[in-house]
């Protein structure tokens, strides 16, 4: 049972953090939301199917309020916040936060549902499967801890089997061309890839083996689980410095203490 309330409790503050850190970062950028930024409300309509429905006038004021807006920023903040902190509050504490920052989430989600690099939708995940978790059912607690696995070892999995299909990533060119963009690379990088192929097809290859046999994870022993998992904590903190995607190593962190626990 400490194992379990150890791996929980892991979980639970980091989703914490990852929420408090999203939390921030929307502050951060909160004039992009108003109405002359890239994610005003106005943008927004032009993707929503809603506007189409009886339901246009609700569905545009609840993703368009900047009210409202500044209200889930600041609610996604204390909530992760008090989630770093809720293992030593009273029983259930926990549980409700974590359905809490899922209704924020899932409302930002909505608020902005294009552009969105995924780390939201696993960050949902962790939150679903780590209030299952902590559940006294033990048949719920076992569906949390394998959903959570399942879908990390799914993520891993068709990521790495569609670069081995994609001509670009076996040949190397890829990795430095994500290394070359601005937004999403570091162009000193991508240009010593560029310039020595052979080390930019070896990483590149290193990834889609990783990603793809990150199934063998599910056999339980425990090198493996550990390799594997460590692997994959050292690939998002790369991504995070590479690739300024620090969101994944947040979103993606929790879910490995359920997934040790599930498999070991």
């Amino acid at each position: 049972m400490a194992t379990l309330e150890g791996a929980v409790t892991t979980s639970c503050m980091m989703v914490g953090f990852a929420g408090l850190l999203r939390g921030a970062e929307d502050w951060s950028i909160r004039g992009e939301y108003s109405e002359s930024g890239i994610m005003s409300g106005g943008i927004l309509a032009l993707q929503r199917p809603w506007r189409y429905t009886s339901a246009s006038r609700l569905g545009m004021w609840l993703t368009s309020s900047s009210r409202l807006l500044n209200l889930g920023i600041m609610g996604r903040i204390l909530v992760g916040g008090a989630l770093i902190f809720s293992p030593w509050c009273f029983s259930g504490f926990s549980s409700v936060l974590l359905l809490t920052n899922l209704v924020f989430t899932s409302f930002f989600l909505l608020r902005c549902g294009y552009g969105t690099d995924g780390a939201d939708q696993m960050l949902i995940i962790v939150c679903v499967s780590t209030f299952l978790a902590l559940s006294e059912n033990p048949l719920l607690r076992g569906a949390g801890l394998w959903f959570m696995t399942a879908q990390l070892v799914l993520s891993f999995v068709v990521a790495g089997v569609a670069k081995l299909c994609g001509d670009d990533w076996r040949s190397g060119r890829a990795l430095a061309g994500i290394m070359m963009t601005e937004r999403y690379g570091l162009p000193g990088l991508g240009r010593i890839f560029i310039q020595r192929p052979v080390i930019s097809r070896a990483l590149g290859w290193c990834v889609i083996a990783f990603e793809s046999s990150f199934f063998l994870i599910l056999l339980g022993y425990r090198p493996v689980v550990y390799a594997y998992l460590g692997m994959g904590l050292m690939f998002h903190v790369w991504v995070a410095f590479s690739m300024r995607l620090g969101n994944f190593l947040f979103a993606f962190a929790p879910a490995y203490p359920l997934v040790a626990l599930c498999l070991l």
